[in-house]
């Protein structure tokens, strides 16, 4: 209404998942039956299903969590890399929501999202695991993480999402 009233052009926005089909190319021309969307953002997961009805897509259903993301796959491997920790130098205190340990959890965190991101392209890779501040000088150490770490540290909510996406596709009658 209010660009309306400025005199502006109003057309309708396309929900992300449409949007993100779009984007990968997909063509509804050349397509029939249902497209499922998995959006796994950086802070939420949303799921769309979609389906390919005379050169259109159509949104049949929707669903998602709004606190569910690729942030939460990143902290499942902090935890990984913290159990790591704890195993060779003992309890240290690092941990989400201690103030003290506030820039050593901001470095894993970095740490975790670049390894992530590196296993998507080589089956391992090292994290160096230093200079987490003055109050974890003495930790000084390697941790090696592969996929199949990854996968298991993240499989929690990888069921999320597939839970999700099951419950839409039954809500759907699909």
């Amino acid at each position: 209404a209010a660009a309306r009233l400025a005199g502006i052009d109003v057309c309708p926005l396309l929900q992300e998942p449409v949007a993100a089909a779009m984007a990968y190319g997909y063509e509804a021309e050349r397509l029939s039956g249902h497209l499922l969307v998995f959006d796994l953002g950086g802070g939420t997961f949303d799921t769309t299903i979609l389906t390919a009805q005379e050169g259109r897509l159509v949104v049949v259903g929707h669903s998602g969590d709004d606190k569910l993301g690729g942030k939460d796959y990143d902290w499942a491997l902090v935890d990984f890399i913290v159990t790591q920790i704890t195993e060779e130098f003992g309890e240290v205190g690092l941990r989400r929501g201690n103030p003290e340990a506030r820039r050593a959890m901001a470095k894993l965190k970095y740490l975790a999202e670049e390894a992530k991101k590196t296993l998507s392209v080589l089956p391992t890779v090292t994290v160096d695991v230093n200079h987490l501040g003055e109050d974890y000088e003495d930790i000084d150490t390697a941790v090696e993480i592969t996929r199949e770490k990854l996968i298991n540290a993240t499989e929690p909510l990888t069921r999320r999402c597939i839970g999700i996406s099951s419950r839409l596709l039954s809500d759907c009658r699909l």
